[in-house]
């Protein structure tokens, strides 16, 4: 009877190791099934695509296949705007949005778009967003309006482009130079006696063609992408802001992952800028290469005293910035000038 008795213990080890088995496989099932939507504007292997391709392809791997992204590019979930309101409702996983558009519902993010404010180094940069106290308090108010920060991701430098050369701080004055609807855009250009035009961008070509501007202001490799230099004399090698954008996510999503899987999605996003900032340089240089071999287009290098001038003439812009975000933009202000100060003499 024992020995029976055994064998029928046996059996039922069998059976529970055996349905553990089973259930186990099971729920690893269900988790490769899970899939995070990731919604951004990029296309054709431009930065915001090449980012979103990225993250893909090291999310997968380092969740070891428990994970599927699944990316809607081109704006297929809409624009920035109808983005930021998804990520909110907690309806999608991760989006780009830029801070010229979270500046329209926390203005103290606007920080980023005063002329000149950043290091000459990108990689600094990042360290600078990525680590600074100013990010730190943006973050936690964004936070509160259902936006988690997962990566801050500033574009490459813009510069002036103009079909008049700009070597001294004198040249720019009564130039006409396409901006953006922005006030800060507005009023950084009149600080530096520039008449600044709010041109829609796909109408921008044109009005440089035509001569209804001058100039405009925008990164090297999209007065590339779009063949700006053909319709411009001169290229000013200005880097005097930098589009700065986020990655977020909502924050209940966010908590409702373990532990373990929200210090493997941090160390994933880590990974995904280091190869982007490494990436952009390059484009950069080879954008530069390629307007270089039309012989349309001449790069003009500021002097040290020039640039300079152009700094100091932007400095009361910060007077702007605390206008139009008068809570709490004299703080993030001062935060932002400190990290500058930490990281920037690493």
């Amino acid at each position: 009877m024992k020995i029976k008795s055994t064998q029928n213990l046996g059996g039922w080890v069998s059976f529970f190791v055996l349905m553990v088995l089973v259930f186990s496989g099971y729920s690893t099932a269900i988790a490769k099934t899970l899939t995070w939507k990731f919604a951004h504007s990029g296309t054709n292997g431009d930065m915001f695509d090449s980012y979103g391709k990225t993250f893909k392809e090291i999310a997968e791997k380092e969740f070891n296949g428990r994970v599927s992204v699944a990316l809607f590019p081109a704006e297929q979930l809409g624009n920035e705007t109808a983005r930021f309101e998804l990520i909110q409702n907690n309806a999608v996983e991760f989006c780009f949005v830029s801070v010229p558009v979270i500046g329209n519902v926390i203005p103290e993010t606007l920080v980023f778009g005063l002329n000149f404010i950043f290091t000459d180094d990108p990689k600094t940069n990042v360290k600078i967003l990525q680590n600074g106290k100013a990010t730190e308090a943006l973050e936690k108010m964004l936070e509160k309006q259902s936006y988690k920060v997962l990566d801050w991701l500033p574009e490459d430098f813009a510069c002036w482009s103009s079909n008049k050369p700009i070597r001294k701080f004198e040249d720019i004055k009564n130039q006409k130079i396409r901006v953006m609807d922005s006030k800060l855009d507005i009023a950084g250009m009149k600080l530096l006696g520039a008449n600044p035009t709010p041109i829609a961008w796909a109408e921008l070509y044109s009005a440089l063609q035509l001569n209804m501007v001058d100039g405009q202001q925008n990164s090297i490799d999209l007065i590339d992408k779009f063949k700006l230099y053909e319709v411009q004399k001169y290229i000013v090698v200005s880097n005097h802001f930098t589009i700065v954008n986020t990655v977020g996510t909502n924050p209940q999503f966010f908590a409702g992952l373990s532990p373990e899987d929200q210090k493997t999605l941090e160390n994933v996003f880590k990974k995904v800028n280091g190869v982007i900032v490494d990436a952009q340089a390059r484009q950069t240089k080879k954008a530069r290469e390629n307007i270089e071999k039309t012989g349309k287009t001449e790069f003009i290098e500021l002097s040290t005293e020039e640039r300079g001038k152009f700094i100091n003439a932007s400095r009361p812009l910060k007077d702007e910035f605390i206008k139009i975000a008068p809570r709490n933009g004299k703080q993030v202000y001062e935060l932002f000038m400190e990290d500058i100060k930490t990281y920037g003499n690493q």
